[in-house]
This record gives C-alpha cells, structure tokens and sequence, in this order.
C-alpha cells in the first residue's frame, strides 16, 4: 500500500474568484486568509464579529503535486476498485 501524505502546500479559492492563494494543511481557512492580508486578524477587537459568512466560504482547495512521486502503476494499484469478494480470498 502506498501512503500519500496530504501535509503541506496547497491552493483555495472561491468559486467565482480566478485568483488563488496559498493554504496550509495542517491549518485553518482563516489563518489562510490572514496570511493572504483577505481579512483583518479575527482575534483582534470585534474583527471576529465583522467577518461576514461569505468571506471565509472556499469552494474550491487543491494540491497538484499529490501523485508527484508515484509511477502511472502505482498510480493504477491505488486506483483499483476490490470488490468485498476479493478481500477475503
């Protein structure tokens, strides 16, 4: 089996929006947007209470360099679909 860790650099985005901006896993969308200067610090006086729902919604979050260090048959062994019946011959 082959393990793919999903810890580092990745990109978000709303929807509507072409730009993308840097996102962290481990992390938080509103630390993202912090970093990116999107939204003002929210721990910082009532900032919190200013942040409205459609600020911090992201629809859209990838990581292109996931399969970068797999061959195409690794790739095809992770993408095979078992049946139950397989498991337990």
């Amino acid at each position: 089996m082959i393990s793919l860790s999903l810890n580092g650099s990745w990109k978000m985005r709303k929807l509507a929006n072409q730009e993308w901006i840097r996102a962290e896993v481990p992390g938080s969308v509103l630390n993202d947007l912090l970093v990116a200067g999107i939204i003002e610090d929210p721990f910082y006086r009532d900032n919190y209470f200013d942040l409205s729902a459609n600020e911090t919604k992201v629809l859209e979050i990838k990581k292109e360099d996931i399969y970068q260090d797999l061959s195409l048959e690794d790739l095809k062994e992770q993408l095979r679909v078992r049946s139950l019946w397989e498991s337990y011959r």
